[in-house]
């Protein structure tokens, strides 16, 4: 299941570099020139966009570094708290990433981001009830751009629970929003396919190739699809796909399984 969350500090990237701090300035003890600790709003930004490049990049401790100083500049920045909630989520510490996620929200003064960004987490640790109403009130947000994502995680969370009527619903409404999500249509031909309506499993994955999206799952489902339709020349084809580009998968191994 792939989950969809919503955070604008990831969206800096590119390689950050950490210089060490020069003899002559004064640190705290966690090693932040103590120069940099005053408010500035905009400077916690940036480091806590630097903060989550670290992360990206493995470089655990200057990660955090760069999020402590983003917090002394700016204690209350939702941003800011959403940065640390992703570094606790990132490195298995649920319970303070949960703290540091509702802090996101709480702090937030448009809601949305935040809101899906929860809606993930809670939905990841299986507190399904919360991570739909998390999720309900990013949508219901009027200044939030990214719904048709929301809905998305809706339907992926609700597949989560084996929901898939419920699953089904949310999927379609993203996809009258955006559609060329890639994870809504995916997950429109597996249901397509498991309720043996070959013709809309067909019209799904042409839209989800149309995306430019290739996986072993869609190649997977468009083989038993032209099977299906009595596509022996496109089955084949697409079975030689899956072999020649991933032969390891558990597709291609259910794929040998049943020929």
């Amino acid at each position: 299941m792939y989950l969809i969350g919503i955070m604008v500090l990831l969206t800096m990237a590119g390689c950050v570099s950490q210089a060490n701090s020069p003899d002559n300035v004064s640190v705290n003890d966690e090693g932040i020139p103590l120069s940099a600790l005053s408010y500035n709003p905009k400077a916690a930004i940036i480091n806590a966009q630097l903060g989550v490049g670290y992360l990206q990049e493995g470089e655990v401790e200057q990660a955090k570094t760069k999020l402590l100083m983003a917090q002394k500049q700016d204690p209350h920045s939702s941003e800011v708290a959403g940065a640390m909630a992703y570094y606790y989520d990132t490195i298995g510490n649920t319970p303070q990433a949960n703290r540091y996620y509702s802090k996101a929200y709480s702090w937030a003064k448009q809601k949305g981001d935040a809101a899906n960004n929860y809606g993930v987490f809670l939905c990841q640790q299986k507190d399904y009830k919360k991570a739909d109403n998390y999720f309900k009130k990013a949508i219901q947000d009027p200044s939030y751009v990214r719904t048709a994502q929301t809905y998305e995680n809706l339907g992926l969370c609700h597949m989560a629970q084996k929901d898939t009527t419920a699953a089904k619903t949310y999927f379609l409404q993203a996809l009258r929003i955006d559609p060329r999500l890639m994870n809504s249509l995916l997950q429109m031909a597996h249901i397509s396919v498991n309720t043996k309506d070959w013709t809309a499993a067909q019209n799904y994955l042409n839209a989800y190739a149309a995306t430019g999206a290739q996986s072993p799952d869609a190649l997977w489902l468009g083989i038993q699809t032209a099977q299906a339709l009595g596509d022996k020349d496109k089955a084949k084809s697409l079975a030689l796909q899956l072999k020649k580009l991933y032969p390891n998968s558990v597709q291609y191994h259910q794929y040998l399984a049943v020929t």
